[in-house]
């Protein structure tokens, strides 16, 4: 029994062509190279991601490895982060949480690397380490017999998710907690 770099599923036939679970299958020896260590370094956190994806480059669009921060307890996705590996060079950012793109005007979480697949799997790991590592804080409004509440970035205050009614970003929360995260 063999298993999938990608999605860790167990193959039971030792010669199958691929997984049958993603499509990994259709990613060139090169990617795989990127795809097979970031998934090793990212097995040795003391925490592993258990939502660490891959989406193989189709033509004329990188290989990708996207990872979504998510609100623990409330299971609200804070973040998806991810890298386009495109040959010798990785960029990574906040993505586009259905179309996986990169944003338009880069983020102060861009990452920009150029070298082998080996060194740009290695900054990638580094780089969603990082991330995840990341203090959260969730910011609680009492609101006319409703709890409205924004989570925001604990170094600096940027919102990240809202509900709908929360009120204006000045306003004073009438709670603070810290965000537990899971990956």
């Amino acid at each position: 029994m063999k298993q999938c770099p990608g999605c860790l599923f167990e193959i039971a036939d030792a010669n199958a062509e691929g997984c049958p679970d993603c499509e990994l299958s259709l990613i060139p020896g090169s990617d795989l190279t990127v795809v097979e260590e970031l998934r090793h370094l990212t097995n040795g956190w003391d925490v592993p991601p258990t939502d660490l994806r891959f989406a193989p480059a189709t033509e004329g669009d990188p290989l990708i490895a996207s990872l979504d921060i998510c609100d623990a307890e409330h299971l609200t996705v804070l973040l998806t982060v991810g890298v386009h590996v495109t040959h010798d060079r990785i960029t990574g950012d906040v993505l586009h949480n259905q179309l996986m793109t990169l944003p338009s005007e880069p983020t102060r979480f861009r990452l920009e690397v150029a070298g082998r697949r080996g060194e740009l799997a290695r900054a990638a790991a580094a780089w969603f380490r990082q991330l995840v590592a990341m203090p959260f804080e969730r910011h609680e409004y009492d609101s006319a017999g409703r709890v409205e509440h924004r989570v925001v970035m604990a170094d600096g205050g940027q919102g990240v998710v809202e509900t709908r009614d929360c009120p204006p970003r000045q306003a004073q929360p009438d709670r603070t907690s810290r965000v537990a995260v899971r990956y």
